[in-house]
């Protein structure tokens, strides 16, 4: 249970049925009965259009060697596209990967391929999967979207050749910052 202290402004808008424990007047308890819960609802055309660009951007991040950085944008990728697609499949409320081991152990156990340590192979193997699982759970979505198959060719091969290879889309070496100190920075 989440407590929170609310002020009869605030009550605009909410997801789920609440349980009020106190109130002085009853108007929050009447605010909220004239407000009906509205579970946020995954918009796969709003997904798509950033997925590839995301993939991309995470490439980049492993071809520069910002390994922390690939962590922290696998854990956005989990949070923001991963987990409200098993969330939808499962028909609960889309809150990022929040209990998603008790709510689906198979998905969650699916989902420990996106993780990885601060070591670059391991960030370009955690990245394909997200892109995998990306792919399957939004065709077995069953929801009609244009899909960018073109643009999603383009981000894989992208993150194939700068992740998996060092180097760019036409073979040449991937720029790299200059180390701390050096004439370059």
């Amino acid at each position: 249970m989440d407590f929170e202290f609310v002020r009869i402004d605030d009550i605009t808008t909410r997801i789920d049925d609440l349980l009020v424990p106190w109130e002085r007047d009853g108007r929050i308890s009447t605010a909220l009965a004239q407000i009906p819960p509205a579970p946020p609802q995954i918009d796969f055309r709003w997904i798509e259009d950033r997925f590839r660009v995301w993939v991309h951007h995470g490439a980049t991040k492993i071809a520069r060697g910002e390994l922390y950085e690939v962590i922290g944008f696998l854990a956005h990728l989990r949070e923001t596209v991963l987990g409200p697609l098993v969330r939808r499949r499962n028909r609960r409320l889309l809150q990022g990967v929040q209990r998603l081991e008790t709510a689906d152990p198979e998905s969650a156990a699916e989902l420990r391929a996106t993780l990885c340590g601060r070591d670059a192979a391991e960030a370009v193997r955690a990245l394909a999967a997200c892109v995998e699982l990306y792919r399957r759970w939004t065709d077995e979505a069953d929801v009609a979207f244009d899909r960018r198959r073109r643009a999603e060719a383009l981000a894989v091969q992208f993150s194939h050749d700068v992740a998996g290879h060092g180097t760019g889309p036409s073979g040449s070496p991937t720029a790299r910052p200059a180390p701390p100190g050096s004439p370059e920075t």
